[in-house]
């Protein structure tokens, strides 16, 4: 495959997701096109879906204080309170933090590159099938959250006669309701939705704050396991680079080995005050090269002498040299500074990983905080309703949404953690025992340095990873196991 493409490989795989964000008004570079016009059009749209979803959000707190409501509504707002403040938080983060996930994206370009030359056919099959991967991925998700926005928006417009009376029964009270449900319960003052055109003009606000809402949520969500799976995706490029380095190195290492052990022809040659260094000289083209760079100090007669020969410079009394003064051959040079560019590769892929905690680890410090009683709250309202109509339709899918959302962040934060771990494993089945004591010392750095595996983290909350969404699964159930008793008590 030409540069070109390879380069074009590696752009295309936030395509999708820089697309979806540009269609929720939460596109994180500083231009969405080159006209300025389009530009100051898609800021205003910015501006009024966050304006939208901070002016219809601020219903669902001034509902549980101002207004007189019964078990089942209060933990129905409650509910959506969680999640408009996850929401929240999360357009929040993308406003605050844009600079430095512009430098993620751009980061995430030039990782996938790691001695600066094209990727190999395996490593092109690898980033390919990630991008496959991670494309099918984001438009599932995606399909859900809309499915889930859609239950919630045409609710309202399917709900009967018999559905209240259900209702009322379960809330076991009598309290007047309006026979015109909204999307989600709020309160305003002064604002009556039992009457026209007010019922109408809530209906549209939060009608199309949750079609915004649910796209930007899913779009942010896909995009955050998009970098986790790609960050994952070039701790394995990392890997093959280090199992085949044999392929990367412009000499193998195993005929190296045996020539290094063979016989030589050695001319000693000595210099001022009888220093002598170790150099090899060879061909390029039709001209001799050496591996020191002042060979503009020697004259032509004596690259002659010196072609195709090992010429060692030392002390003439042996016993005199500093033990740090060893020969260095050109393909040991080369092997060093191959690991050398590895190790630096490993080294950007770690403050890769670290800047994305930097960018969203508050954000997931909000999401796994709230996580166990939005959980609990949403299984509770799963229980209790009767299994019929969209209502029930809607609180499954908003379980679910919820579940993936840490399913997905916690495995993809576990694959990071392990395809990093395996770092040290790929070092260690490399062919380093041909190798000369510095590139061994390189490679020895390497396993060291990845037995401490990276790890996006949720703040306080430490490490995303499986066994975090295990503990707040865990406690999920705990706290839905006391709401139900609690519930059964005050029956």
């Amino acid at each position: 495959m030409s540069a070109t493409g390879n380069r074009q490989v590696s752009r295309e795989c936030l395509d999708l997701n820089l697309m979806f964000l540009k269609l929720g008004s939460i596109f994180p570079l500083d231009k969405v096109s080159s006209s300025t016009w389009i530009n100051i059009l898609y800021k205003g749209y910015t501006t009024f879906t966050v304006g939208l979803f901070f002016s219809v959000s601020a219903a669902a707190p001034l509902f549980i204080i101002c207004a007189d409501y019964t078990l089942q509504d209060g933990i129905e707002v409650m509910s959506i309170l969680l999640t408009q403040i996850r929401s929240g938080m999360k357009l929040i983060t993308f406003i605050i933090y844009k600079k430095e996930i512009q430098n993620l994206i751009l980061s995430l370009y030039k990782n996938f590159f790691i001695h600066g030359r094209n990727l190999s056919a395996e490593e092109t099959s690898v980033v390919r099938e990630t991008i496959d991967y991670t494309r099918k991925m984001t438009l599932g998700y995606i399909i859900l959250y809309c499915t889930t926005a859609l239950s919630m928006i045409l609710h309202p417009l399917t709900f009967t006669p018999t559905d209240l009376e259900q209702e009322s029964a379960f809330n076991q009270t009598a309290r007047p309701q309006s026979s015109r449900p909204i999307p989600f319960k709020s309160w305003y003052p002064n604002w009556d939705i039992t009457k026209s055109p007010q019922y109408e003009i809530e209906y549209l606000a939060q009608a199309t704050l949750t079609a915004l809402e649910a796209w930007c949520l899913a779009c942010i969500d896909t995009f955050c396991v998009a970098l986790m799976i790609y960050a994952g995706c070039q701790f394995d490029l990392l890997g093959l680079a280090l199992k085949n380095m044999n392929k990367g190195l412009k000499f193998d290492i195993g005929a190296y080995q045996k020539r290094k052990k063979g016989s030589y022809r050695i001319k000693i040659l000595t210099l001022n005050d009888n220093l002598r260094l170790s150099v090899i000289t060879e061909n390029v083209g039709n001209k001799p090269h050496t591996n020191l760079k002042e060979i503009n100090r020697w004259s032509t007669s004596d690259v002659t002498v010196l072609q195709n020969s090992v010429v060692q410079f030392g002390w003439e009394d042996e016993d005199q040299r500093p033990s740090t003064v060893k020969p260095c051959t050109q393909d040991e040079i080369e092997a060093m500074m191959y690991i050398k560019k590895c190790i630096e590769h490993h080294h950007s892929l770690l403050i890769y990983v670290a800047d994305m905690n930097t960018a969203f680890s508050t954000m997931f410090f909000v999401v796994f905080l709230t996580a166990s009683i939005l959980i609990c709250l949403l299984g509770f309202q799963v229980i209790v309703m009767p299994p019929s109509g969209l209502m029930f339709i809607r609180v499954l899918l908003h379980s679910l949404c919820t579940v993936f959302e840490l399913g997905f962040f916690c495995w993809y934060g576990s694959e990071v953690m392990h395809k990093s771990e395996r770092v040290y494993q790929d070092a260690y089945e490399s062919e380093w025992q041909d190798l000369s004591s510095g590139a061994k010392q390189f490679i020895c750095m390497i396993i060291m340095r990845a037995q401490r595996p990276a790890a996006v983290r949720a703040g306080l909350f430490g490490d995303i990873c499986l066994p975090t969404f295990t503990t707040l699964l865990k406690n999920a159930y705990s706290y839905l196991a006391l709401l139900q008793q609690l519930h059964g008590g005050g029956a």
